[in-house]
């Protein structure tokens, strides 16, 4: 925004400006250089730039007649600025005297300087820099299992995991095992009892071809004439990443579609986990032999004990039997 000057006499030399809106054109009785010039009025009398006398008769005017016309005449000229240019501009009245000095005229001319801001590149850059020097975290400690009893879950596929738990499991620092068929027997009511104080739930099933598999489930499981339990529910099972790997390194997980709330639902007979069109994402005998796992509209898994390069996955009723070798219930400690 210009700054204009704009010098009155009444007696003294204060200096005062006014600022204009630098769009607008300026009123007719401004110079380029900001000064007033002389501008006709109604009765023949001019304005003059700064303290110019103003023209009258020749020699006629007395002295006390001139000041008083040419304080009136720059009173006109303040008012008139003041009525044409009042959106956005202050007053002369409302500012206080400056001085202009010479380190003044150059901060007002000199350009405004920005900070260099660095490209979308670098600070992806940068932040993956420092995400990768923060401290990886602690893989999972699988707790409460003794040393001779099979595994069914490995801390390898535990670690794999918990990227896909809700946030709270997630944090969990230990996976505490609950209940194991090798270390308990097999037994649904000791299943029952033993999960009666949990919350979330990971079970895990080791069938008689190596093949691992399970669910996370939001709740224990528990007898109940109903399906129950929520979204966060989901079936996964681990794989081998390729051909030549001899581990089992990869896992494919089924969220939850909305299709319907069949969750968890436990029989005397039976537990299960997903289900409509008259089959069971994962289903159990409750003697803990026998089982199978079919695609279901809860999470439109594939079959979970065949692996994901089989063609039997692409078929909407695909549908596969497996004997148990181990079954494990596993929860959470955040302590």
């Amino acid at each position: 925004m210009n700054l204009h000057k704009f010098a009155t006499h009444t007696g003294g030399s204060n200096t005062q400006y006014t600022s204009l809106d630098p769009t607008s054109s300026p009123p007719s009785f401004l110079q380029r250089d900001g000064s007033l010039s002389l501008q006709q009025s109604n009765d023949g009398r001019s304005n003059t730039q700064g303290s110019t006398a103003v023209a009258t008769n020749s020699g006629s005017s007395k002295s006390s007649s001139r000041e008083s016309l040419l304080a009136s005449q720059h009173s006109m000229a303040e008012n008139h600025v003041a009525s044409s240019y009042s959106p956005g501009v202050i007053g002369t009245s409302s500012l206080p005297d400056i001085q202009m000095t010479k380190a003044t005229d150059e901060a007002m001319n000199t350009p405004l300087t920005i900070p260099h801001i660095s490209s979308a590149a670098g600070h992806s850059k940068n932040s993956a820099a420092a995400e990768t020097g923060r401290p990886a975290r602690p893989p999972v400690q699988l707790v409460g299992r003794k040393d001779d009893t099979p595994k069914a879950l490995t801390q390898t596929v535990a670690n794999k995991l918990r990227p896909l738990l809700p946030v709270q499991q997630r944090l969990a620092k230990n996976w505490r095992l609950v209940y194991s068929i090798d270390q308990h027997g097999f037994s649904i009511h000791t299943m029952l009892d033993l999960c009666a104080n949990e919350k979330a739930i990971l079970l895990a099933i080791k069938d008689t071809k190596g093949k691992v598999f399970g669910a996370y489930l939001n709740e224990p499981i528990r007898l109940s004439p109903s399906f129950y339990g929520q979204g966060t529910c989901f079936l996964w099972k681990a794989y081998r990443s390729s051909p030549e790997s001899r581990r089992k390194d990869a896992i494919k997980s089924f969220k939850y579609t909305g299709g319907n709330e069949y969750f968890i639902l436990c029989d005397p007979d039976f537990v299960a986990v997903g289900g409509g069109r008259g089959k069971f994402g994962l289903w159990f005998k409750s003697d803990f032999l026998h089982g199978y796992s079919a695609r279901c509209p809860t999470f439109n898994n594939e079959p979970l004990c065949l692996d994901p390069s089989s063609p039997k996955n692409a078929d909407i009723d695909a549908q596969q039997e497996f004997v148990v070798a181990h079954l494990e219930i596993w929860a959470f400690d955040s302590t």
